[in-house]
């Protein structure tokens, strides 16, 4: 959740070392919702502070100016 750059530069970087089984299971998701596209939120046991940070970090997304 919620990547930071130096995270997908890193990923960016092994891109070439790594096969290509790996890339098409690995998914980049942003948000809780996002997630829940996938694993259904009945099925993920997450503590309240995971949703009270993915809010805070949707809300800095959403009004950042590269956004």
């Amino acid at each position: 959740m919620h990547p930071s750059w130096k995270t997908k530069m890193l990923f960016w970087a092994v891109t070439p070392f790594v096969s290509s089984k790996f890339w098409r299971k690995h998914i980049y998701v942003d948000t809780l919702n996002e997630l829940h596209a996938f694993v259904p939120a009945s099925r993920l046991l997450l503590p309240k502070v995971a949703f009270i940070n993915d809010k805070i970090a949707t809300e800095d997304l959403e009004s950042s100016w590269f956004a």
